[in-house]
C-alpha cells in the first residue's frame, strides 16, 4: 500500500523533494499551492486528498488531532518529526520507510511522534516511533 504524505511549510522542499527522490508520493505544502494555509486549512487539505502530514509543530497538530479525534473525523495521521532528524536526509528516508510508508493504514487518525535519529555507531542510526490513537493522553 502507498502511503502519501504532505510536508508541512517549515520543513523545506528539499526533503520533499529527497523523499520523491527516494520513491515516496511526497509533497511539500508550498508545492500543493498552500503556502501560508493555516493548520486547520492544511489539515482538512491532507484528509480530503489522503495524505499523511509530516510537521515539527508541535502545538498546533496535536491540538487538531484531538479535535478532530473528538468529532469522529477521519484522517490519514500526522507525524511529528524532531530536529534531530533532518541532520542526514538518507536517515529520514529510512526512518520514514520503517516507520511510517511500511503500513500506513496504522496512522488512521493518530498522532505519531517520530524521534531524532540516534547514532548507535559511526554510519548507522536508529529511530523509534510512538503512537496515540484516538485515546492519547494530553
Amino acid at each position: 500500500m502507498t502511503c502519501r504524505l504532505v510536508l508541512d511549510e517549515h520543513l523545506g522542499l528539499f526533503i520533499a523533494s529527497a523523499l520523491w527522490e527516494r520513491g515516496h508520493d511526497a509533497l511539500s505544502i508550498v508545492g500543493a499551492g498552500l503556502r501560508s494555509a493555516s493548520d486547520e486549512a492544511i489539515m482538512e487539505w491532507a484528509a480530503a486528498q489522503d495524505r499523511v502530514i509530516l510537521t515539527e509543530d508541535r502545538r498546533d497538530f496535536p491540538r487538531l488531532v484531538r479535535q478532530w479525534n473528538a468529532l469522529g473525523r477521519d484522517f490519514p495521521g500526522v507525524v511529528l518529526l524532531s530536529r534531530g532528524n533532518f541532520s542526514r536526509i538518507d536517515g529520514l528516508g529510512r526512518s520514514i520507510e520503517r516507520h511510517i510508508t511500511a503500513d500506513p493504514e496504522r496512522l488512521q487518525n493518530s498522532l505519531t511522534w517520530l524521534p531524532p535519529l540516534l547514532p548507535q555507531k559511526p554510519g548507522q542510526a536508529q529511530a523509534f516511533a510512538i503512537e496515540w490513537s484516538r485515546n492519547w493522553a494530553d
